[in-house]
């Protein structure tokens, strides 16, 4: 139990609580050295970064290395474009793109 105090009609109240607050826990992504390391070669933008780790977050999920890239939130499609030619370019991934269609990219072995 946790207690709490609160004020009510200029008095200062005692609360206690049966359920403690749950603890908010930050998100993060394991990202491979090799792959920061390459980031920092080819000179990736904030866009790029931001794609690399919503593919390896992504991957992780899905227990696989090759995903279909419909949406990334809050990213635009013209960044999106640049940041897939800028992770291809630098060997990360690889991309299938077809017509008016998701990319499906494949996340390559850096070492």
């Amino acid at each position: 139990m946790a207690t709490r105090f609160v004020t009510r009609h200029g008095k200062r109240i005692a609360i206690t609580t049966l359920k403690p607050e749950p603890v908010k826990r930050h998100r993060f992504t394991l990202v491979p050295r090799a792959w920061s390391d390459r980031l920092a070669e080819i000179g990736a933008s904030g866009g790029t970064y931001q794609l690399a780790l919503e593919l390896l977050l992504q991957t992780w999920r899905e227990g696989q290395s090759t995903v279909k890239l419909s949406e990334v939130p809050h990213m635009s499609r013209p960044t999106r474009r640049m940041a897939l030619r800028q992770l291809e370019s630098g060997g990360l991934v690889r991309v299938q793109r077809s017509n008016r269609a998701a990319p499906i990219v494949t996340l390559l072995q850096v070492g």
